[in-house]
């Protein structure tokens, strides 16, 4: 939809300029616009068609362009009492959820991505510096896990894959940090004789 979202503008743009440079040189020479004039006049049938062919590309420009809602996407799996399905959705607010179950997690941001019966996680994550990180990632992958098998009843979790985006200093390490630098520079100053 986009490929011809962008060929009916390119097609309006060339046909926009092409009708102003015309209309701008017909201007300097006052016999082009009157001879342009009687054609439109002895041509109706053609000028009305070119009319409405151009009303016809804006139209199709304009149809292209709207982006029509994205269609929910759910995982389907069967259970004792019969066939679950589950939106991406759902599953992306569990995740969201659990990144408050940890101090150390500044934001996530999970991807959920269907592969048959089973999901593929993948999350961006800010964390706090002096996490360890193996440490953090394990228990969050261990209880992704559990909470999409707890509380969804989807066991099949083909991978889980963690993205740090970001290692953020807290402001008030960043003025601890200032301090003792200035401490330090205190100390060594005052051994000068």
């Amino acid at each position: 939809m986009k490929f011809f979202h962008y060929l009916f503008g390119l097609i309006l743009f060339v046909l926009l300029v092409a009708g102003a440079g015309f209309i701008a040189n017909a201007a300097m020479h006052m016999e082009l616009w009157a001879q342009a004039l009687v054609l439109l006049q002895r041509y109706p049938l053609i000028s009305l068609c070119a009319s409405a062919a151009m009303l016809f590309l804006v139209v199709l420009y304009l149809m292209t362009g709207v982006k029509r809602p994205a269609r929910e996407q759910f995982i389907s799996f069967e259970n004792d009492g019969g066939t679950v399905s589950i939106s991406i959705r759902a599953l992306v607010d569990v995740i969201v959820k659990l990144g408050d179950e940890f101090a150390a997690i500044l934001s996530l941001n999970p991807k959920v991505c269907p592969q048959g019966d089973s999901i593929d996680v993948e999350m961006d994550v800010r964390v706090r510096s002096g996490t360890q990180l193996p440490e953090l990632f394990r228990l969050l992958k261990n209880r992704v896990r559990e909470s999409i098998n707890e509380e969804m009843g989807l066991s099949e979790i083909k991978g889980i894959k963690i993205n740090v985006r970001e290692i953020v200093v807290p402001p008030a390490e960043k003025g601890e940090k200032k301090k003792q630098e200035e401490e330090s520079f205190d100390w060594e100053g005052s051994i000068r004789p």
